[in-house]
């Protein structure tokens, strides 16, 4: 098996995270609470109930994106996605800033600057963007009659299509992602979980109170968050678990990387460990929930991952003990260490022109391994786990250019649920 030296650049990506980290203010902040976080176009965006709604970051100053979404004080952008190369936003709103009609989802023209609208069939708040590469979900509470789609639908050309029969949904959609190739979906409907089996949903037992506010995939696990009897649990597939610690509040929000995930919320601790989490936790799989420095002073509703540094955003006024208004970043960026417990590896060619090999070696026989691959904002684009070859302690899998656009990429490996490596390549 051959051995390859990392990317230089993959190493300046992956500096480790010191436990005391500390987070520093992204300019004068944003003027209200801050509900989604996403990267376009190498800028980061925010969506929230500021002025404006949607608004972009430079580097040193934030601005209105395009010409804005909801012209009314109570609306509110919830929902933030990149798909196809395209910005997408969801949430209350009726109208542009500039009083064009824009209803409850749209998208923003980069020739015109402007926000216009996707489809014409949902009529009522989303709450929930989610794009698995192919195609682009949305999630809310728009119903039939006055709609022809209810709570959850797909977007296919330029119109919305239902997703399931919708009977069972008798609230809202929050939140959706793919996990084992089936789509999950999280919110304020009897059931709390549910997943997509052909055309039924079928609600996860195990989840009781109010709502879930955040699915995310790390590991061989779905990680459950919101406002229910635990707060904070794992779903392998089969049956509901504990989330190895405990958290005392509400789970807005969760952000899966290939070594780590975050959780921000209303919480302040974690009474199976006594640790103080102020608002925020980051888990690497093994080790008691741990907070990022001294955390925040009010709750935390969105993340993303900015050139490897977490952007949080929330309803705060300190981050860390530095004054930041509803937004900030980690002062380093994140580590996706590779272990000792690797014996050799190889991903060739880099860059990918069709395809590629990835190869592994590792010194303890492999129980049960995974292979995913995050796009440089770190959302999963791709699970390889049905197209590994495995020979006791090797690794062998092809990568498919067939579902990836132009960029950067990581490749990551985890087994059993604990990280085991990870590999940046380029896309041509």
């Amino acid at each position: 098996m051959k051995r390859t030296i990392t990317l230089l650049s993959f190493l300046l990506l992956v500096l480790a995270i010191p436990s005391k980290a500390q987070w520093t203010a992204m300019g004068s902040g944003l003027n209200g609470r801050i509900r989604s976080l996403v990267v376009y176009n190498n800028q980061v965006y925010a969506g929230g109930t500021f002025t404006g709604h949607v608004a972009v970051w430079n580097g040193s100053t934030w601005s209105t994106a395009g010409d804005g979404l909801g012209t009314a004080a109570t609306d509110s952008v919830n929902s933030l996605c990149v798909h196809g190369g395209v910005l997408y936003a969801g949430g209350v709103f009726t109208a542009s800033g500039t009083g064009t009609t824009v209803k409850y989802i749209a998208k923003l023209n980069t020739g015109t600057n402007k926000w216009e609208q996707v489809g014409s069939q949902i009529n009522n708040f989303v709450r929930g963007l989610y794009s698995d590469g192919t195609d682009l979900y949305a999630g809310g509470a728009f119903t039939t009659p006055s709609s022809t789609v209810s709570r959850i639908a797909k977007l296919s050309g330029g119109t919305w299509v239902q997703v399931g029969d919708p009977s069972a949904l008798t609230g809202f959609v929050n939140t959706i992602v793919k996990f084992n190739g089936s789509l999950y979906i999280g919110g304020g409907f009897a059931g709390l979980v549910a997943k997509l089996n052909g055309s039924t949903w079928t609600t996860i037992s195990g989840v009781t109170g109010t709502e879930v506010n955040a699915l995310a995939v790390f590991g061989n696990r779905i990680y459950i968050g919101g406002n229910f009897n635990q707060y904070l649990v794992t779903y392998n597939g089969s049956s509901i678990g504990t989330a190895f610690n405990t958290v005392n509040g509400r789970v807005w929000s969760l952000l899966a990387l290939p070594t780590r995930i975050f959780a921000g919320g209303s919480f302040t601790s974690s009474p199976s460990t006594g640790a103080s989490l102020p608002h925020f936790l980051l888990y690497d799989g093994a080790s008691p929930f741990t907070a990022l420095g001294s955390g925040f002073n009010g709750d935390v509703y969105a993340f993303t991952n900015f050139n490897g540094k977490i952007v949080a955003g929330g309803g705060f006024t300190t981050a860390g003990g530095v004054s930041a208004t509803n937004v900030a970043i980690s002062a380093q960026t994140i580590d996706v260490p590779e272990t000792d417990a690797v014996v050799a590896h190889a991903f060739y060619p880099n860059p990918m022109m069709d395809r590629s090999v990835f190869e592994l070696e590792t010194r303890e026989t492999l129980v049960q391994p995974a292979v995913q691959i995050y796009d440089a904002s770190g959302r999963l684009v791709r699970s390889l786990e049905t197209d590994m070859e495995i020979n006791g302690n090797q690794l062998r899998v092809i990568v498919l250019r067939d579902q990836l656009t132009a960029g950067y990429y990581l490749l990551s490996v985890s087994d059993n649920g604990r990280p085991v490596y990870a590999e940046r390549f380029l896309v041509r």
